[in-house]
């Protein structure tokens, strides 16, 4: 990746109060997060012993801007954190959105802008309590940093998320002096530290973003915006990273239909990387994956489906692969229960030609009969249908 440089910043991104400028030497820095071979969003930060201030620069769905400050206590612990939100074509417009926390030993006082509304609240926190915000790791360099400030080898923390009534669980957990791991939505990313548990590097590939993020001295946000905003006005915008589609067709009487999240490749080695063998794979991204049937439907010529809706989820091993169709619907793509498995068929595994953006297709194989076809990368995955 190409070196970057401090650059003159937008005047909202210049409020740097004047404790900050009276301390020295300011710690500086930021991180690169990327997904395979794409660059998702660039932070730079500001630090003192009781400020830290970042501005974060991402491209899905849309360029946007955060430009955050927050006052540091002992421990490393954040007590007020304020955050602006604006997209990058708007930098001198009044922020879409903006958020307060506010910290006290056992609470925390939220207030949240959005356009003309304006809502607070009050939640239960611990002192290792913490805000955050999707994606922005100068909070995740700040966690660590908390957690080695603690002097403990595991540190549970509390996420308090602008708009969430409720902290979300999480932890740090040393692994030595230069490593840890930290709670990511329930998965654990796992990160190099320094001295001070400063964030040098996290790999979260045992998580559902799976993203790398890389430590770097500086950044030229100014120039950065200018040329995600106008490769977003030339090309349009980015949008979601895996966006959702359906695959469909009438088979006999009867529709077929596929609900599916759509991930990319991205330069990164798929079945036996991402997608690991020998364990259940939501069949896509996000939300689980559902099957909707109009009509009773025979899967490879054994598992007979009632008409209804239901959740498709695969078993890739490196000897080939499963299709296990589950009667829970509408869960996110995490959340498997087994016991609640209606069946499961062997799919037909061949090579193919190389496909970017994981797809399903259903196929018409004739009168009554089609075929369900999965390809991603070089795999293919097929199973024969029958309907009444």
């Amino acid at each position: 990746m190409r070196p970057f440089r401090i650059a003159a910043l937008p005047c909202f991104l210049l409020a740097v109060p004047a404790l900050l400028a009276a301390q020295a030497p300011a710690e500086r820095g930021g991180f690169v997060v990327t997904l395979g071979d794409d660059t998702l969003s660039i932070e730079q930060f500001v630090r003192t012993d009781s400020s830290l201030e970042f501005t974060r620069v991402g491209r899905s769905p849309r360029v946007t801007v955060i430009a955050a400050q927050a006052g540091l206590g002992p421990d490393a612990r954040i007590t007020r954190f304020s955050m602006e939100s604006r997209p990058g074509g708007m930098l001198e417009r009044a922020a879409s959105q903006a958020g307060t926390i506010v910290f006290a030993d056992t609470s925390a006082q939220v207030t949240v802008r959005q356009g003309d509304s304006t809502r607070s609240y009050t939640t239960a926190v611990s002192r290792h309590a913490l805000p955050m915000l999707s994606g922005t790791y100068s909070l995740y360099d700040q966690a660590t940093r908390h957690a080695v400030a603690a002097g403990q080898d595991s540190t549970p923390l509390q996420f308090v998320f602008p708009g969430a009534m409720n902290p979300m669980p999480s932890y740090v957990v040393r692994r030595g002096s230069d490593s840890a791991v930290v709670g990511t939505f329930g998965f654990p990313s796992h990160v190099r530290i320094g001295a001070k548990g400063e964030l040098l590097g996290l790999d979260g590939r045992e998580t559902t973003v799976k993203v790398n993020v890389t430590r770097i001295d500086s950044v030229d946000i100014t120039a950065l915006v200018k040329a995600w905003t106008l490769a977003e006005a030339e090309r349009g915008v980015s949008g979601t990273l895996s966006p959702r589609d359906t695959a469909e067709a009438v088979i006999g009487n009867s529709r077929v239909t596929v609900d599916y999240g759509r991930p990319r490749k991205r330069g990164r080695e798929i079945f036996g990387g991402i997608v690991p063998l020998g364990e259940i794979w939501r069949t896509g991204a996000n939300a689980a994956t559902q099957l909707m049937v109009e009509s009773p439907v025979t899967l490879g010529g054994t598992l007979k489906l009632q008409p209804g809706v239901y959740s498709v989820w695969t078993l890739p091993t490196k000897d080939g692969a499963t299709l296990i169709i589950n009667g829970q619907t509408g869960q996110w793509g995490t959340e498997y229960h087994a016991e609640r498995d209606i069946g499961r068929v062997p799919l037909v595994v061949s090579a193919g030609p190389e496909v970017e953006m994981f797809t399903i297709q259903v196929e018409e194989r004739g009168e009554n009969r089609g075929a369900l076809v999965l390809a991603w990368d070089t795999t293919r995955w097929e199973v024969s249908f029958e309907v009444e």
